[in-house]
């Protein structure tokens, strides 16, 4: 388990912007049900629950273009 601390600035860290273009990402098994991370990025990566989005070119993601792919095990 990593430590409670705060990264200094003085590392240079930067982080995904609200006003970058969308982003989607994986690789990191989320559990739950698949949410928007941020108006612009998206990860797609739940075992437990397969998901798509139906991206239209739109600046923002939106909720109701994520889609849900039904397994066999919820159908």
């Amino acid at each position: 388990m990593l430590p409670d601390t705060l990264i200094p600035n003085e590392f240079g860290m930067t982080f995904y912007g609200a006003s970058e273009k969308p982003v989607f990402f994986g690789h990191y098994k989320l559990n739950g049900q698949p949410e928007l991370n941020a108006r612009n990025a998206l990860c797609l990566d739940y075992p437990l629950q397969p998901c798509a989005y139906r991206w239209n070119g739109e600046p923002e993601l939106k909720k109701e273009n994520l889609i849900l792919i039904p397994t066999p095990a919820s159908a």
